[in-house]
Parts: structure tokens; sequence; C-alpha cells
């Protein structure tokens, strides 16, 4: 069967680069193993600054594939293999991809010689999302800069401007809440 010729051109024009090292705790740099080189969960967790109980997670949900044994079955052994797939994991997931989409990656990164097109798509997707939740921040941050300026630097709780809004947002649920109720209950008679 033939193979179809390697295009090397980038599916699109967005770069990500990975974060400094100093910004995130978890932006460490994966440590490469020597070749051929075994080791332990905990060596595997340390390589690549995760956790072992991570690891077993990700073993147990399908993204890690079940380690080799040593020692009766007893141990799990890794290699380089899965210290590059635990770190092409644990980037995906710092980059707020679901754990479903880091399936759906992996398994397109499988295939070396398909289109990225699907992966264009899904990082695509992502980026609406993300988009979509700093959207909502940006209105949860306006809404709190609304409520701190209303305050006037009261003494006592209950002249505590901050406290009241939030009480009238309180009573704005109840309110809403009250009024389905009623609505389901008048449904019930009418039946």
């Amino acid at each position: 069967m033939a193979q179809a010729p390697r295009d090397d051109t980038p599916c699109s024009n967005f770069k990500v680069n990975p974060p400094p090292a100093d910004v995130h705790p978890m932006a460490a740099p994966t440590i490469p193993p020597p070749d051929g080189a075994e080791f332990s969960i905990g060596a595997l967790a340390t390589r690549t600054g995760t956790t072992a109980e991570t690891i077993r997670y990700y073993e147990r949900i399908g993204l890690l594939p079940a380690p080799a044994r040593a020692g009766s079955g007893r141990y799990r052994r890794y290699d380089a293999t899965d210290v590059d797939r635990l770190a092409f994991i644990r980037r995906a997931r710092e980059l707020g991809f679901s754990i479903e989409e880091v399936g759906e990656l992996l398994g397109l990164a499988g295939d070396p010689h398909r289109p990225c097109a699907d992966v264009d798509r899904l990082a695509r997707a992502h980026l609406a999302t993300v988009d979509e939740k700093l959207r909502q921040l940006s209105t949860l941050r306006d809404e709190l800069q609304r409520v701190i300026g209303q305050c006037a630097g009261a003494t006592q709780m209950v002249d505590c401007r901050i406290l009241g809004a939030l009480r009238a947002q309180g009573d704005r649920y109840r309110g809403t809440l009250t009024a389905q109720t009623e609505a389901r209950a008048d449904a019930e008679r009418d039946r």
C-alpha cells in the first residue's frame, strides 16, 4: 500500500509556546529517560511533574496503556514512550482540553500520515470555549466591580452594601424559584 506524501506545512497559523517554567509549578520540563531505560511509577511521576495517582487514573480511563509489569506482576514498568505520552496528556490538560478531548487528540496523533484538519477543528472549538469562558469571567468581574463600588466603607455589617447587594440577588433567585413553583402548581391544578 502506497503511503501519501508527507506534507510538513502547518495546518493552521496558531502556535502554542510552552509557558516559562517559573510561571506555573506544573510547567516543569519533562526529563527524558536514557534510551531503553525502564523505571517505576514514582520515577515517571517525577520525570513528568505528575503524581502516581494521576498516572493510575489515566491508565484506568485508557489515556495511558497498561504498563509492563515486573516483580511477579506487582511493579509497573515504564519507558520513554510512556514519558512522551504522559507529557502530551499533561500539556493538553494544562491548555484546558477535557479528558475526552485529550483522548481524541491522542487518537489523532497516533496516525502520523493523517491530515491534521481534525486536530485543527478540535483546537478551534476549544478556543471558542475558552473565549466564552473569558466573556463570562469578564461579566463576572464587571458585576463584582459594580458591587464593590457600592461599598460606602460601612463599619457595621448591617450597613454593608456588598452584603446588601448579595442579599438582593438572593431575593431575585427566591422570587424566580417561587414563580416557577407557582407555575408548576397552576399547571398541575389545570390538569
